[in-house]
């Protein structure tokens, strides 16, 4: 939130009571890295969908630079990283994981959410909320888009790197296929 062209003031100290106490640092002030291209719904990033239960085939993400695009009602955490997925539904359930989660912030934390979620960005309804890393969305309409939105749990300083994958349920997974 800060204005361009606007000066700003560091001040820097030691946490120590002792007044002769001195450290040394460097300091540094950078630009953080673009959000990425599926920050935004509207943008969210196409998912293959895998047509059994393997993930065979994943989408690399990063939560790293990204923004918040909604509260987190009904679900859990601190969405200020989200980033956007979508798939079109080839069966009435698909399961998500994600998987190879590794901490990019400057905190150190592997711990991601995920939503599902139906409907046209901006007006979109929750399907489920998921934490820890896998999970099933159930009473899916064949051929309709689904969203996933990904952010890590906990607020500020907190971003992963993860793979994502939307499979689908054995051909033989209920009764009148068997």
């Amino acid at each position: 939130s800060l204005t361009i062209g606007s000066t700003y003031y560091v001040r820097v100290f030691t946490n120590v009571i002792n007044a002769a106490s001195n450290t040394t640092f460097n300091f540094c002030v950078g630009t953080p890295p673009p959000p990425p291209a599926n920050d935004e719904c509207a943008n969210a990033e196409m998912l293959t969908v895998n047509t059994t239960p393997v993930c065979t085939t994943s989408t690399p993400g990063n939560t790293l630079s990204a923004t918040q695009s909604m509260a987190a009602t009904p679900c859990n955490g601190t969405p200020d990283d989200d980033i956007w997925y979508k798939f079109v539904a080839t069966a009435t359930t698909h399961h998500i994981a994600i998987s190879n989660v590794v901490s990019t912030g400057t905190t150190s934390s592997t711990d991601t959410y995920f939503q599902v979620l139906s409907g046209a960005c901006g007006s979109l309804t929750s399907i489920v909320c998921v934490d820890p890393l896998t999970g099933s969305a159930t009473g899916l309409t064949v051929g309709q888009t689904y969203y996933i939105r990904v952010y890590s749990y906990y607020a500020a300083g907190y971003n992963q790197s993860f793979n994502i994958c939307v499979t689908s349920p054995p051909a033989n997974d209920d009764c009148a296929n068997p």
